[in-house]
């Protein structure tokens, strides 16, 4: 009864130029700069389906949210309650939402990050140096079902976020 049958194809293009440069300024005082650009392309084509009967529990459910949001006392306490029921019947493989839908996306974007350093020398057994990095990730795509909770509807967008991250370092 409760079966899926999904196909995800993702395409990604990927880019990047990068430098990495170290200068002694004098014998005891050196500086790094590095420097990178990425670029990304990605692209996202997705079949879902429901199979046998896996959508009419959960069918029955959202056919009858308001019947039960009025019967759990109705106003904003008893939607709310009616959706957490609805939602455990409607997990995202039994969701009639989820029956023969299709999502096409695609998204560019670029970055630059890169790392300073700076290292000096007090003597033979003893540097000294600091640092900042910022780091890239790229955005991508949650290849699975993911949906909200009241009602219990697919996202519309599967695509997350490109991440940065800043980093310190002194020693």
């Amino acid at each position: 009864g409760q079966a899926l049958r999904d196909y995800y194809e993702q395409n990604t293009k990927s880019f990047a130029v990068f430098t990495n440069n170290s200068y002694k300024v004098t014998d005891a005082l050196e500086l790094t700069l590095g420097l990178r650009y990425t670029w990304d392309d990605k692209s996202l084509d997705v079949q879902q389906r429901n199979l046998g009967t896996s959508s009419l529990v959960c069918g029955g459910g959202l056919n009858n949210f308001n019947a039960i949001a009025t019967a759990l006392g109705g106003g904003a306490s008893g939607t709310a309650a009616a959706g957490g029921i609805v939602a455990r019947l409607c997990l995202p493989w039994s969701n009639p939402f989820f029956a023969n839908r299709n999502v096409s996306e695609s998204e560019k974007d670029g970055q630059l990050s890169g790392t300073i350093k700076a290292a000096y020398r007090l003597n033979d057994q003893i540097l000294a140096y600091a640092s900042y990095a910022r780091g890239y990730k790229s955005f991508g795509y949650n290849m699975d079902r993911v949906q909200g909770t009241v009602p219990p509807t697919p996202q519309a967008s599967l695509l997350f976020p490109s991440e940065n991250v800043d980093s310190y370092e002194l020693g």
